[in-house]
């Protein structure tokens, strides 16, 4: 599992554009953090469950929220995005082929990385706020029964 990590910290953390609006970045690091945690022998359910909370707020935004997205949406570099999800692409696939050794750690780890790139194809304008709260929010109670029902 530590191969993973390895990869996720040189693929994903902190790869995403913070600017010129942080918020999405400061989603997927949260999702991001749920994968790292779980990449340990024993998650700390406490950090966890931190991060699902911040998730959970996905989609509560102010008008200032929408009208900076829609400046980082006219001015994103969508060739650091491409390539941001190319990178979670490879980090999927290497997840996939872990999966018996990973055991029950899979699953929530796999949405996780759906969570990084719901907020990715929100902010770039491939679907709407709505689509990707319901997508999240979908996710997020996978994770709880999955992790926290352990």
């Amino acid at each position: 599992m530590s191969e993973l990590l390895k990869l996720e910290k040189e693929l994903i953390e902190h790869k995403f554009p913070a600017e010129p609006n942080p918020l999405p970045a400061w989603f997927i690091e949260a999702a991001g953090g749920i994968f790292r945690e779980l990449c340990k022998e024993h998650p700390d359910i406490g950090y966890i469950t931190q991060k699902l909370s911040r998730l959970k707020r996905f989609g509560d935004f102010s008008l200032g929220d929408f009208c900076e997205l829609e400046e980082f949406r006219m001015n994103c570099d969508l060739n650091q995005i491409g390539e941001f999800k190319s990178n979670l692409e490879k980090l999927k696939e290497e997840l996939r082929k872990r999966a018996d050794e990973l055991g029950w750690k899979h699953e929530p780890m796999k949405e996780a990385l759906e969570i990084i790139e719901v907020i990715v194809s929100w902010a770039i304008g491939e679907i709407t706020t709505c689509e990707a709260r319901f997508k999240v929010l979908g996710l997020i109670k996978e994770i709880e029964r999955e992790v926290l029902m352990k």
